[in-house]
């Protein structure tokens, strides 16, 4: 049987945090903005002017995706994704699926393979210091890339994929601060209607 990935974060879960955090930070981050503007004898104006206007930035761009990702979440079922096998071995082809229900028209439909370098370090801040991930992008591969598809209401698209891990690669591996992580990720285009992208976390041995 078919083992089914949930999705990484909970699509509604990711599209409240961002919203959120948005928020607080375009409040906080403009409130300083005033404060700065209607105190200009203050001698570290300049400084607020710079963090309070990068606070204000990061929470406009964080309202922009929570906001984007509630309207690719309305009227969107949410996508979904399996693989006959875990984990997933080392050079062994396994077979993937990909479910979506409609209605919905897609202008493309995508599946890439990705594995993400996530080491934890330690920061100097203003305060102390702070623990922050860094992650970056070592491996990717195309899994599938179709056009415009329509799919109708009450119909659900299917599409399998044998999936292949390199022999070589990096396995899944958590150790102390570092580690090892392979996502596939299903980037959806919408006509006429916000894009989504829903990440899946695989193990790999």
């Amino acid at each position: 049987m078919p083992h089914r990935i949930a999705r990484e974060t909970p699509w509604a879960a990711t599209t409240g945090c961002a919203l959120l955090l948005g928020a607080l930070l375009t409040l906080g981050g403009g409130f300083a903005l005033y404060m700065a503007a209607t105190h200009p004898e203050e001698k570290s104006q300049g400084i607020v002017y710079i963090v309070a206007g990068a606070f204000f930035l990061v929470g406009l761009l964080l309202l922009y995706s929570g906001i984007h990702q509630f309207f690719a979440r309305r009227g969107v079922k949410e996508t979904v994704f399996a693989i006959d096998s875990l984990p997933v071995r080392r050079g062994v082809p396994v077979k993937a699926t990909i479910l979506q229900q409609g209605p919905l028209r897609l202008e493309s439909l995508r599946a890439n393979l990705v594995c993400f370098e996530i080491e934890t370090r330690l920061v100097k801040t203003r305060n102390g210091r702070s623990r922050e991930q860094f992650t970056k992008q070592i491996a990717e591969g195309n899994l599938l890339d179709e056009g415009e598809i329509d799919i109708a209401a009450g119909e659900t698209l299917e599409r399998s994929f044998l999936m292949t891990v390199a022999p070589d690669a990096r396995p899944t591996s958590v150790k102390g601060d570092f580690a090892i992580v392979w996502k596939v990720e299903v980037w959806g285009r919408v006509k006429a209607h916000p894009d989504f992208m829903h990440p899946f976390v695989i193990r790999v041995e």
